[in-house]
């Protein structure tokens, strides 16, 4: 089930981007071509594996941008854990675009034309995500949110070429054992299993049997969040989702996840950019 929308970026540089949301079904693979070109990808919320080469395989989780350079008549094989609403907003940028801007082409656009197609996937960040939540949200209509929208979409690309140059690290797979990472898939378990009231660090240690350094470590490098940021992001992404059914109040859902009313609040904001009430 998929409700997005598709638009020219600018007259004549074979540039779209789509925004939108999408209920995936989950655990189940799927396969689609890649973008010739540069790909940005903001994911809003969720938990997604892809192989953008069929060989590694790369996860993401929460508030994600993936930036995929290709050249080549390839395919890429995704696929959700979760099956719940994802939204997102994706550009698919030309080399021609790039060129009218002046652009210098990414190093990952040039290491992909031998090496095939290469990926760098990072936690969005503040700037993004609240750019992100303004595309999806866009208050205006017709030819004045196209302009809006073109304005933001432009705005996202610069931020988001910033953004990857700033201590550039993929996340290909983490050089952790296959115990460790299922020690680190327990510890993430844990957590989701009680967001109210999570394991603290000692427990989530003596539970998945690593010590707190590779805890640590080994959270960050896998899932690419600090334990405690993802506690947060969990915490949000799951209010986010029951205050969107309107069968519960905010006080009501604010316990449910952990915090206070005022606190749930104050987070709820500065994360989406907008109140929780909003939802009710």
């Amino acid at each position: 089930m998929q409700h997005n929308q598709m638009t020219t970026l600018l007259p004549n540089n074979n540039s779209v981007f789509l925004r939108g949301r999408m209920t995936p079904e989950a655990g189940k693979w799927m396969s689609e071509p890649l973008w010739k070109g540069i790909k940005l990808v903001l994911m809003m919320n969720g938990e997604l594996e892809c192989q953008p080469d069929n060989k590694k395989t790369v996860s993401l989780s929460g508030t994600s941008l993936c930036v995929i350079a290709n050249q080549h008549e390839q395919e890429s094989q995704q696929r959700f854990l979760q099956t719940e609403d994802i939204r997102y907003v994706s550009v698919c940028l030309s080399e021609q675009l790039l060129d009218s801007f002046q652009i210098k082409q990414p190093e990952l656009f040039l290491t992909s034309k031998n090496n095939g197609p290469q990926l760098i996937a990072k936690h969005a960040g503040s700037v993004l995500t609240a750019l992100g939540n303004q595309i999806l949200n866009c208050p205006l209509s017709g030819t004045l949110g196209d302009m809006y929208l073109t304005g933001k979409i432009l705005e996202f690309c610069a931020y988001s070429f910033e953004h990857i140059q700033q201590n550039h690290q993929s996340i290909h797979h983490p050089k952790l054992s296959s115990q460790d990472i299922n020690k680190l898939n327990e510890a993430k378990r844990l957590i989701l299993t009680n967001l109210a009231n999570p394991p603290s660090l000692y427990q989530l240690s003596r539970l998945s049997g690593l010590n707190i350094r590779k805890l640590n470590f080994g959270f960050k490098q896998l899932f690419g969040s600090s334990i405690a940021p993802f506690i947060q992001e969990q915490r949000l992404q799951l209010a986010y989702r029951l205050l969107s059914t309107g069968a519960e109040q905010v006080s009501t859902v604010a316990w449910k996840v952990g915090y206070s009313p005022a606190h749930l609040s104050t987070a709820f904001r500065k994360r989406f950019g907008f109140s929780p009430k909003t939802l009710c």
